[in-house]
């Protein structure tokens, strides 16, 4: 057996660790000599995750609950520490040096003993699993070390704080499994849970990892680039600001998942007319988005949508599907087919797009393959905040990679001038790092706020440091408002380069970046709204 004491002290060793590759032989060392029945479940505890992201459960354990797990064993002090140890990691290693209560025999916790409590502790569901859950954690932290306290709170939490992340681990399995970095993150892409991964890795079964439905994928990523493209070889598709999603469908079901692996189809229901008739094994990789009557939603507006779950069905929000690739069909795995060969099988699957610009309206079917444009009079479209995707029509598809031939097409950004409004400093572990600023344009004789823009201290082209804060005429925490202008009229204007500007209820900007502040503008330099917006205002509003 493995004591979790051990892995505890891994863990904080781990986090003290520069070297990321000392980091990745301590972790290799680890596991090298595990039984095979813990190479899964230790993996897990190590990095944080008891589960594989698509499965519909949560820890459903919050902060309140772990205080009052740790006042029932510490007693009162936990108050009083808590002021000294906002982490609640480090909160019960402090409580348990301390903890009033005692096991009667004293026997060193099992590191599948904490993996199967924790386990058993999110399965709870139902009228009163909160107090069963608390108690589970609390007979864990009766029998824990106060270093094992810390781990199985972060654990609870789903916040390691030990900087083990996919890449790391890969590196790390392939010491310990005698693989190749590339081996492990191949397999990885394909059955994206580490602890899966090692099971297979430890038993020489890399080469078994196959793609499957109901299992996601990591999706491919695309680079920025200018070209020139050759549009003869290339396909040009317009991405229509949605939320990338990936669709799979086999047996009777489907499943829709994010590109962080989360499984949102409960939120879905509408689509399954459309999805279910389908006689075929399918994933497909597209994006999800969202029409409220003849206006497209923006991916924050998605995102509510998709949250309210099985509520969204009462929603007047119509979901839609827009396809660009096949990765899977009927047993088949697709990726290293031409992309011209994935999208003719896609063709016979879906209609494309009825617009001839791509842009996908609440007139299309629910599925529907993203159209093809001619590449030449699409800067409108860009500057409207679409992006254009070239695909080389001979690329293959790489799960969890950086595409090789294809490329985000990097539209002509729009300059603007915009004044400061607000400051406020970053939060967290970096937040001497970031200062963000509220912008805003001229409307009229008013200034209306078009969002935030955050800027790094470190960035002396960009920085106002602390000068706008001491123009603040009030401060509420961590944020400053600056006042209106003084009797010479001058105030900070900051120049921003943006690849465009939305007007979904309020104006917004579109991954903006400063260039230049100038700390004494005036309001002629503001640019007028209406001037933006007639160059940059998005279709389907």
């Amino acid at each position: 057996m493995q004591p979790y004491l051990n892995l505890a002290r891994l863990l904080e060793t781990v986090s003290r660790e520069k070297s990321r590759q000392a980091s990745a032989g301590l972790v290799s060392s680890f596991l090298k000599d595990l039984p095979p029945h813990l190479v899964c479940p230790l993996v897990r505890l190590l990095v944080g995750e008891l589960w594989p992201s698509w499965e519909l459960r949560e820890m459903g354990v919050g902060p309140i609950s772990i205080l009052k797990v740790l006042e029932s064993i510490c007693g009162p002090p936990v108050h009083h520490l808590s002021r000294e140890f906002p982490d609640l990691g480090l909160l019960a290693e402090a409580c348990l040096k301390q903890k009033q209560q005692n096991p009667l025999a004293r026997e060193p916790l099992e590191a599948l003993d904490v993996y199967q409590g924790l386990h058993k502790l999110s399965l709870q569901s139902g009228e009163h699993s909160r107090y069963r859950k608390e108690a589970i954690l609390r007979g864990l932290l009766l029998e824990a070390a106060p270093l094992e306290g810390r781990y199985i709170v972060r654990t609870a939490l789903r916040s390691m704080q030990a900087g083990l992340g996919p890449r790391l681990m890969a590196e790390a399995l392939a010491g310990a499994f005698s693989a190749t970095p590339d081996r492990i993150w191949d397999a990885y892409s394909r059955m994206p849970e580490m602890g899966m991964v090692a099971q297979a890795a430890s038993q020489g079964a890399l080469d078994e990892v196959k793609i499957v439905p109901g299992r996601p994928v990591k999706p491919m990523l695309f680079p920025l680039g200018d070209g020139p493209v050759e549009t003869e070889s290339a396909a040009c598709l317009v991405r229509c600001r949605g939320l990338r999603a990936q669709v799979h469908v086999s047996q009777g079901r489907f499943w829709v998942f994010t590109s962080r692996l989360r499984d949102i189809t409960p939120a879905l229901a509408p689509l399954s007319g459309a999805l279910l008739g389908l006689d075929h094994e399918l994933i497909m990789d597209g994006e999800l988005i969202g029409f409220k009557g003849k206006r497209l939603l923006s991916p924050s507006e998605m995102v509510r949508y998709i949250n309210r779950k099985h509520l969204s069905r009462r929603s007047s929000v119509q979901p839609r599907l827009a396809i660009g690739d096949l990765l899977f069909q009927d047993g088949l795995d697709l990726t290293n087919r031409d992309y011209q060969d994935r999208r003719a099988l896609l063709g016979g699957l879906f209609p494309a797009v009825a617009s001839p610009e791509g842009l996908p309206s609440d007139d299309d079917p629910q599925v529907a393959i993203v159209r093809q444009v001619e590449l030449p009079g699409q800067q409108p479209l860009q500057r409207r905040g679409f992006q254009i995707v070239v695909r080389s029509l001979r690329s293959p598809y790489l799960p969890g990679r950086m595409s090789r031939r294809d490329i985000i097409l990097r539209g002509q950004r729009l300059e603007v001038r915009a004044a400061v409004i607000e400051a406020r400093r970053g939060s967290g572990a970096r937040r001497e790092d970031f200062v963000s600023y509220r912008v805003a344009l001229r409307e009229g004789d008013h200034l209306v706020p078009v969002g935030w823009v955050s800027v790094e201290q470190n960035d002396q082209k960009a920085l106002l440091d602390d000068r706008i804060l001491k123009l603040a005429a009030t401060e509420k925490g961590q944020r400053a408002f600056l006042p209106p202008p003084g009797p010479d009229g001058k105030f900070p204007v900051m120049e921003i380069h943006l690849d465009g500007l939305r007007r979904e209820g309020k104006a917004s900007l579109i991954r903006p970046r400063v260039v230049q502040i100038i700390l004494e503008g005036s309001a002629a330099e503001v640019d007028a709204l209406e001037k933006i917006l007639g160059d940059a205002e998005p279709p389907c509003s």
